[in-house]
Order: C-alpha cells, then structure tokens, then sequence
C-alpha cells in the first residue's frame, strides 16, 4: 500500500489551487478551496476547508484541513480505490 500511495502522489501533475471563500472570527480563519490536479490519467478536482488558527503574533499557530479522501482519492488509487468501493458497497447494503 505505501508503495502505491508514493507512487501515486509522485505522478500528480498541473496542481492549482484556487481560493473559494474565507471567513474568520477573531484569531479563527476557514478558507474553502478547490483544487485541481491531473493523476491517474485524468484531470481531478478536489474541494476542502482549511481552519487556521493564528496567535496574537500573526503567526499560524494550527492549520487543519478538512476534505473527502475517500471519493476525492482513494477510490481513483489503481487497485485499492476498487477495493475500497466493493467493501463501501457492502457496508451500505447492511446499513
């Protein structure tokens, strides 16, 4: 599996960040972004928040982002994305 992961991340390609929307209160900043890459031979999107938490220095004292890994990324991973889709499919069936 780390080896695919690596694999995987060294082949993504044209990344683009593009910033969405911020909105802050106080020392508290959420900045919804989007971004655009070209893996797994096709172009892919993904959209995420990031929280970032700065101290009375100005300066990033946390920087959390929030994004769906599982259909943004894991399930385009060669193999293990259809892996993880049959296994998603029987959970669901249970639920």
């Amino acid at each position: 599996f780390i080896k695919i992961f690596k694999k995987s991340l060294l082949n993504i390609e044209n990344i683009n960040f593009k910033i969405l929307n911020v909105t802050s209160d106080k020392d508290v900043f959420l900045v919804k972004w989007e971004m655009n890459f070209f893996a797994f031979n096709k172009q892919n999107k993904i959209i995420g928040v990031s929280e970032i938490i700065i101290n009375e220095e100005q300066k990033i004292t946390s920087h959390i982002d929030y994004w769906d890994s599982f259909s943004s990324f894991y399930l385009k991973i060669p193999i293990i994305g259809k892996v993880m889709l049959f296994i998603s499919k029987i959970v669901k069936s249970k639920i």
